[in-house]
């Protein structure tokens, strides 16, 4: 195998939790993370008095958890002032720090700017570590639909999301049987 993609961001981090991340790093498997920004709801340009497009996909999705995301977007905004640069090269600049690469939706020239910026930013240890505190305290569930049947097939039964479980040894089947599930997901998606 050469690479996973998987849904990767700071509200949705079972790929590290369940230890894929770790997998991939450990056979040199390349890790590409999407909805890094999740769908914008991480750049720090929506809020509660700021809304997304109302009767978008993305506003039924997002909109209705904006104001739990408010701290962590504050945060995020103020650590990137302090560096030139937005909470969405910081939420890219993380992605970067805990060794994805990052797939970025690119509709203008700006947001290869950012890209760039967010490739120069070095997240402290700190930094990481309390952007994450604040995205648990979030307490959201940006899983897809398509993920939660993935995450079903893995680990079947009732429990807790990936989020909430704790990180696994990197060598468990578990995260051999994630990382082909996945596999077939993407594969499942690419051929829609």
């Amino acid at each position: 195998m050469e690479a996973v993609q998987n849904h990767y961001s700071l509200l949705y981090r079972g790929s590290e939790r369940v230890g894929i991340i770790g997998h991939c790093r450990e056979h040199d498997v390349r890790f590409f993370s999407y909805m890094v920004l999740e769908q914008g709801a991480l750049t720090g340009r929506y809020s509660p008095a700021n809304p997304l497009p109302a009767g978008s996909s993305r506003a039924a999705v997002y909109n209705g958890i904006l104001p739990q995301l408010r701290a962590l977007t504050d945060r995020m905004t103020a650590i990137g002032a302090d560096r030139g640069a937005s909470a969405a090269d910081i939420a890219t600049a993380w992605a970067i720090a805990k060794g994805t690469t990052p797939i970025i939706g690119v509709t203008r020239a700006a947001h290869l700017d950012g890209l760039v910026r967010a490739h120069r930013i070095a997240l402290a240890g700190d930094e990481i570590a309390e952007l994450e505190e604040l995205a648990d305290a979030a307490d959201v569930d940006t899983r897809g639909s398509w993920e939660h049947a993935m995450w079903q097939r893995v680990r079947p039964g009732p429990g807790p999301h990936p989020r909430t479980q704790p990180t696994r040894s990197r060598s468990t089947p578990l995260v051999s049987r994630l990382v082909a599930t996945a596999s077939t997901v993407i594969a499942m998606v690419s051929t829609r």
